[in-house]
């Protein structure tokens, strides 16, 4: 399905408007109810030999999202649906920051890749701080 007819829809799209088109998505089938049951069931693996424990912190897998993908801390607990084990938010500057400019963001289909040069485009660390503050307290899961 998804090479069939996701990826031609989004291929439509600029690699910058794909990506907030799929995190829109991502959060309006989230809302629905049963959404996030959905989303978990399918894509959360729960198996104590994947748990990591590093630094104190114990992780349910090693599959992480890195930094960049959520630089504003918006898409946290949705992305907590695809059953990553931790996700990185980022990168953030002390002041907001519009990134590079347009288009910044290149498909090489041939490679099956895309290059980036999104430079630090964020809001800014306040406006992290303050959104962060609004959501659940440490260790919940979404």
């Amino acid at each position: 399905m998804y090479k069939s007819i996701i990826k031609p829809i989004l291929f439509l799209l600029s690699p910058e408007k794909a990506h907030h088109f799929t995190l829109v998505i991502l959060k309006v089938m989230l809302a629905f109810p049963g959404g996030r049951w959905l989303f978990e069931s399918l894509y959360r693996v729960k198996d104590k030999k994947l748990e990591r424990t590093v630094f104190g912190l114990t992780f349910p897998n090693p599959v992480g999202l890195a930094a960049g993908f959520d630089k504003d801390g918006k898409h946290y607990k949705a992305m907590s649906a695809l059953g990553f084990g931790f996700i990185e938010i980022g990168t953030v500057t002390p002041e907001p920051q519009a990134g590079n400019s347009l288009p910044r963001l290149f498909r090489l289909p041939a490679d099956d890749a895309l290059i980036n040069r999104m430079g630090f485009n964020n809001e800014g660390l306040d406006e992290m701080v303050e959104r962060l503050k609004k959501g659940h307290p440490k260790g919940r899961r979404w």
